[in-house]
């Protein structure tokens, strides 16, 4: 487990510089590729230039960017929960050069 296992990976998340006890993983984008879009494009900022398959594997959001109706009694969320909460505006998003999108290509396409 890398130590990006152990954090956020929400741009500016105030808990990103500490252990985390409830991380949540990204939907397989293999699997709810629609649902593994939306949590990327909701999260923004560097992720956006990575391969989903390393998203899936090694990047995690934790519990404080899920609303309460997603939480379970286990503190496992539902398989409809989308990160909508505290999470940076536009303005965090990377700028790409064209030859750069690779990845953002491949979560667009559907």
């Amino acid at each position: 487990m890398s130590s990006s296992d152990k954090v956020c990976c929400v741009p500016g998340c105030v808990e990103s510089g500490k252990s985390h006890k409830i991380l949540h993983g990204f939907p397989n984008p293999d699997k709810e590729r629609e649902r593994f879009n939306s949590w990327v494009m909701s999260i923004g900022g560097d992720i956006l230039g990575l391969n989903n398959k390393y998203i899936h594997k090694y990047r995690r959001v934790c519990h404080g960017h899920f609303e309460g109706k997603y939480i379970f009694y286990s503190n496992r969320i539902s398989r409809m929960a989308v990160p909508t909460l505290n999470l940076p505006g536009p303005t965090s998003l990377p700028k790409f050069k064209s030859f750069e999108r690779g990845p953002l290509k491949s979560i667009q396409n559907f």
